[in-house]
């Protein structure tokens, strides 16, 4: 186990997504899926489960995940200990940033680069551009993050990726906001000299965009009234949505507003997003990683052109060669046993012969993990090698590492599938997944399906017990001690009236007033069930106490009865029809509850049953919660 690549399993888990994890870890997706897919072979189990775009983790990925979150964890207790005992943080990296946007990009980025490299520390600095520009030449700063007119100055090297089109904002009743588009990924084009006579809200002369709008106003031989000026942007915008009157800001901006309208200059006028560096200072391995990360965080803004300069083009080559090659030796399992070998032979002949290594190959991993810890773990005496207390600490935490992952392991081994390939047995605890049963039966013809038609205590009862591979059914909440649950379907219960109950309303129910239906006959679904126990709850919520005129079994006969104004009910939000004349209200606060796909905690999913798991998904068009 690599202690970077633990966090790539982790990242799939957290995004539920190749792609979106590989954005987050700055790798290439292919990559990420060749290491996926060989991990699962090597372990014999899958860890996620692929429907659509989404991944799932199964079983077996949970205690993958689990071991994965605990030897991460261990690692850095570790290395913070380390770094303390050595006088803290290896290497500190600087940062220029303008106020407010700048801080938000290298905050949103900070912890995709923290575990590459937690033992750097971010500093970051905030100036406006004219201030980066003169940090960047006095060396004050590593790295500067802001906007430029042009990425070529003397003194400073700029690695652009992106630009950024200028746009006028301007208030909703102003006699041209007519012309602008409601589209806000089509924007109008408008002559500025339109609005000569209209007053500007504008930057201050320090930044970018103010420097630019002085250009736009220069070339188009304008004058302009400017009324107010101020440092951020929010107040500009914010300014201009109260009719103060029009500003300039870039289009990342824009958000749908009914006191804004936007137009794009003609001709058009635009910002380069910029890391500025001084030209004299050599980009650290770290240094160009983070101006990566800046750019995979920017890459899919719809508000940004891609209009990579020479600089960015060779750093994203540089990376897309190297990094997904680039070898971790820290905290490495084998690394890990390196070190405990030569702590116990004190010797690194004897770990070599012991390790089955040649001695310089041995000599040059410890050497390499030292640097990278910037301390070392052994000194060498005349009795041999002695170990540091740097050393201890790596060694305990190691042994640690090593514990985890052996349960981890004997905890995959265990899991086995738990029925025949040929067979699949259904605990179905709501109708809604019945009907996917045809689907099933068409796509595994060679299956034998067994349905167990039953309510959710059943269910979860047979599952629990081995009777069943596989159930559908309702729960409140998303955790069991034994089963696993991979939602299907969000709902919420609601109180059904029938049509000409004059005397209640949604107010209501807010208030709390349930003075209007506390007489009323209630139709509830038969005990014992999950529907049941919580209509009762909702009833208890409503301190009411129900006259029972019947019991049902299904919605139909519920829907039934409440389209006949047999009595009041309570209904899922999915189950009303268009010819349903009764009416429903929310609850407050709301009762929501889930329909899951349901399986016993510790096995591995059989084909089947991922068949299965795959059509319900589908069936209930799963968003992920």
């Amino acid at each position: 186990m690599n202690t970077r690549q633990l966090s790539y399993i982790l990242s799939i888990a957290e995004t539920g997504s190749l792609s979106a994890a590989a954005k987050e870890l700055a790798i290439s997706q292919p990559a990420l899926s060749k290491y996926l897919s060989e991990l699962e072979e090597e372990l014999g189990t899958e860890l996620f489960l692929r429907h659509k775009k989404h991944l799932y983790p199964t079983s077996a990925g949970k205690v993958y995940l689990d071991a994965a979150k605990r030897i991460i964890a261990v690692k850095e207790q570790t290395y913070q200990m380390i770094a303390e005992l050595s006088g803290g943080y290896q290497k500190t990296i600087t940062i220029g940033v303008t106020p407010l946007r700048g801080s938000i990009a290298i905050a949103r980025i900070f912890t995709q680069f923290h575990r590459r490299y937690p033992n750097v520390k971010i500093e970051m600095k905030e100036h406006y551009m004219a201030g980066l520009r003169k940090a960047i030449l006095d060396h004050t700063v590593d790295l500067a993050l802001g906007t430029c007119n042009d990425p070529e100055e003397p003194g400073i090297v700029h690695t652009s990726f992106h630009e950024e089109d200028l746009v006028l904002f301007v208030p909703s009743f102003h006699p041209l906001a007519y012309q602008a588009s409601r589209d806000l990924t089509r924007l109008t084009s408008i002559d500025i000299r339109k609005f000569q006579d209209t007053p500007f809200l504008l930057a201050t002369e320090n930044s970018t965009i103010r420097q630019t709008a002085d250009m736009i106003f220069q070339q188009n031989q304008m004058q302009p009234t400017v009324v107010y000026e101020a440092d951020n942007n929010l107040i500009l915008k914010h300014m201009a949505a109260q009719g103060a009157g029009i500003t300039i800001l870039s289009r990342n901006h824009m958000e749908p507003s009914k006191n804004l309208v936007y137009f794009n200059f003609k001709p058009n006028y635009s910002v380069h997003l910029t890391l500025m560096s001084a030209i004299d200072h050599i980009l650290s391995e770290e240094e160009r990683f983070l101006i990566v990360l800046n750019y995979l965080q920017e890459a899919d803004n719809p508000n940004f052109r891609f209009n990579p300069n020479q600089n960015a083009q060779e750093l994203i080559e540089e990376f897309l060669r190297d990094f997904d090659r680039k070898e971790e030796s820290y905290m490495d399992t084998k690394i890990i046993e390196y070190v405990i070998a030569i702590a116990e032979e004190k010797s690194l002949s004897k770990a070599a012969e012991r390790l089955y290594l040649s001695q310089p190959a041995l000599s040059q991993r410890l050497k390499k993990l030292e640097d990278e810890l910037g301390t070392p773990l052994f000194v060498r005496g005349k009795d041999g090698l002695s170990i540091t207390d740097a050393g201890r600490i790596y060694v305990n935490g190691g042994h640690s590492i090593l514990q985890i992952k052996r349960e981890a392991l004997k905890k995959l081994t265990s899991m086995n599938p738990r029925q025949a390939k040929n067979t699949l047995r259904f605990a179905c605890a709501t109708s809604s997944a019945i009907e996917c049963i045809p689907t099933f039966r068409k796509a595994c013809s060679d299956i034998e399906l067994l349905i167990q038609r039953c309510n959710t205590p059943k269910a979860k009862e047979d599952l629990i017990m081995g009777r069943a591979d596989l159930g559908v059914l309702l729960t409140s909440s998303l955790q069991h001690t034994a089963l696993e649950y991979l939602p299907l379907w969000t709902g919420e219960l609601l109180l059904a009236v029938p049509e000409g109950h004059s005397e209640f309303s949604q107010k209501d129910i807010n208030s709390g007033n349930f003075n209007g239906i506390r007489g009323d006959y209630f139709i509830l679904t038969r005990s014992p069930s999950y529907g049941r126990d919580s209509e009762e709850q909702a009833l208890r919520m409503m301190q009411i106490q129900p006259h029972v005129i019947c019991e049902v079994e299904d919605n139909i006969s519920r829907r039934y009865m409440l389209n006949k104004g047999l009595g009041n009910a309570f209904v899922p939000s999915n189950s009303r029809h268009e010819d349903d004349t009764f009416r429903t209200y929310s609850l407050n606060p709301p009762f929501t509850f889930y329909i899951v796909a349901a399986y016993p905690k510790n096995i591995t999913l059989s084909e089947p049953m991922k068949q299965m798991i795959r059509i319900l998904l589908t069936h209930f068009d799963h968003t992920a919660l």
